[in-house]
């Protein structure tokens, strides 16, 4: 029943945002049914660049390091400022400089026009539920990227970035597509919104 249900859900988001004119559900449809494997995808090394040396898979997970993957490869950092520091993008919660006395939709209006006009904000996948453990920023467009090893069914929560994307169930986007908000600037949530904590296995940034 597991995939059943899936597709169910889908068809409802779709029926339920053609009715509210469209908005952050109409691409729910793109989950009604499952999708052929890419025909190329970028597979996740074994070995990642950290410090200056080389660090396996399997120990920058369990670090909790910020990585940035790349068709070239995986470079880890301790945190997540740093990586996105390094790859020349805004820092998340740059947009937060506000001030706190402002309105939450002030703020999140700020927030969004901030992520428009500096799109180099990567897609990033998230061990935890929170936006905590380990992270994998993609930065590169048009091309699916595979969670493989440790990493692979292991994401539970996510940030969209300045492009919009897809995250995937299956490998080289494969199987059903996340029917959550996916599109430009969407700030993510936790997976368990639709029932899909630990089962992302590739990701796509448009």
């Amino acid at each position: 029943m597991g995939r059943n249900w899936r597709a169910a859900l889908a068809v409802a988001l779709t029926i339920a945002g053609s009715a509210m004119g469209g908005g952050a559900l109409a691409h729910a449809d793109e989950s009604a049914g499952p999708h052929a494997a890419a025909p190329s995808a970028i597979d996740m090394p074994d070995t990642f660049s950290y410090n200056h040396g080389e660090i396996s898979r399997r120990e920058a997970a369990e670090l909790g390091l910020s990585c940035n993957q790349f068709p070239s490869g995986v470079t880890c950092y301790d945190s997540q400022a740093d990586a996105l520091r390094a790859a020349g993008a805004p820092e998340e919660g740059a947009s937060a400089q506000t001030s706190r006395h402002r309105s939450r939709s002030v703020r999140a209006k700020a927030s969004s026009l901030y992520c428009e006009a500096n799109n180099g904000r990567p897609l990033v996948l998230f061990q935890d539920g929170e936006f905590e453990g380990w992270n994998i920023n993609t930065f590169t467009r048009q091309e699916w990227f595979n969670m493989q090893g440790i990493y692979d069914n292991e994401a539970s929560s996510y940030r969209m970035g300045g492009h919009s994307g897809h995250i995937a169930e299956g490998l080289s986007g494969s199987g059903y597509w996340y029917p959550g908000p996916t599109g430009i600037c969407d700030e993510g949530q936790h997976m368990g919104a639709y029932n899909w904590t630990d089962l992302t296995s590739s990701r796509y940034r448009n």
